[in-house]
């Protein structure tokens, strides 16, 4: 759900910024730093303690 909430908001960003009068490469590469953080902390999070790992729970 947070990825979906990042490329929401990153989108948003990158309409803006270009609504305002940057050039589109400079607001895309922003938009696309974004995506980029939020997959490497979704990626991330699966790896902290107390946390199932990347097969699922294990019994």
């Amino acid at each position: 759900m947070g990825l979906s909430y990042a490329i929401t908001g990153a989108t948003l960003v990158w309409l803006v910024l270009w609504a305002l009068g940057w050039k589109s490469i400079d607001a895309t590469l922003i938009a696309a730093g974004i995506i980029l953080v939020s997959i490497a902390a979704h990626r991330s999070l699966q790896f902290l303690p107390g946390r199932p790992g990347p097969g699922g729970p294990t019994s």
